[in-house]
């Protein structure tokens, strides 16, 4: 494969999406992580033409099955707790950066990518004034780290009503500051 910009991109993104869901869990090395993520489907998908004209039914289908494919394959590799949750995680957190951050940030995939959610968002998002919520209080308790599918996805329904429907999903994070993450 040659070391493009994509290639360049890929690297960083996968490192970056490890190093954010890696953080006290032991047994998950950047390695296996990484390998999860180019074993599960997501990077091809994302450098591939059909990727930019996406729904977020069709987003979820694919999400489903790259999330399940990196706790399949973390799994296998001796990789404890691999939960959906953290799948999540890796799988959104490589998105931003391929897709969300990039020269393509403009197209569908960018507008339905589901943001990274861990407890500091969820914790600024249910203490923020403006948003009005019934699960405002829930959200200050959900360990993303245990979130499983039928959770993970419930708390996103929760959390995409939020956000205007004309506006991408990423514009969530607005309530996140990498300095407030501790």
């Amino acid at each position: 494969m040659p070391y493009d910009m994509t290639e360049h991109r890929h690297r960083f993104a996968a490192w970056a999406a490890a190093r954010a869901v890696q953080r006290r869990w032991r047994s998950a090395k950047k390695e296996k992580l990484r390998d999860a993520l180019e074993g599960c489907g997501v990077r091809e998908f994302v450098c591939s033409p059909e990727s930019r004209d996406i729904d977020e039914d069709r987003f979820r289908q694919f999400h489903r099955q790259w999330c399940r494919a990196v706790i399949e394959s973390l799994t296998q590799q001796g990789v404890a707790d691999a939960t959906f949750g953290r799948a999540a995680k890796l799988v959104a957190v490589y998105l931003k950066v391929m897709v969300v951050l990039s020269a393509a940030g403009d197209c569908d995939l960018a507008r339905v990518v589901n943001p990274p959610i861990d407890r500091t968002e969820l914790q600024k998002v249910a203490a923020e004034v403006g948003v009005d919520s019934p699960h405002k209080r829930l959200w200050k308790t959900v360990n993303w780290t245990q979130l499983t599918e039928e959770n993970y996805y419930s708390l996103i329904d929760q959390l995409r009503v939020l956000i205007p429907s004309s506006d991408p999903f990423w514009t969530l994070e607005q309530y996140w500051n990498v300095a407030d993450d501790s």
